[in-house]
């Protein structure tokens, strides 16, 4: 299975909305580390979307739209940032 595949998008998401580290996680668009140990909920800063070209078997390639989306969080003074993506 590719890594395109396993990632899970979340729905209805808007520039100031919070999601959850174990969202992320279980959604596979963020790997596991001791960032998201430390930090349980972060909040989006940025939503991009782009076309991209993919190859699709017999059919050649295939255009979609690929969502990246930045993710901000602070701890103190401390301000962390972290990025996931995902073909819709």
């Amino acid at each position: 299975m590719s890594v395109i595949s396993k990632k899970k998008p979340i729905k209805n998401l808007k520039v100031g909305d919070k999601v959850k580290t174990s969202t992320l996680l279980k959604n596979n668009l963020v790997p596991q580390s001791k960032l998201m140990e430390e930090i349980k909920t972060w909040v989006v800063e940025e939503i991009q979307q782009s076309p991209i070209t993919l190859r699709s078997g017999k059919k050649g390639t295939v255009t979609k739209r690929k969502t990246l989306v930045i993710f901000i969080a602070s701890k103190g003074k401390k301000v962390s940032r972290t990025r996931a993506w995902w073909v819709n």
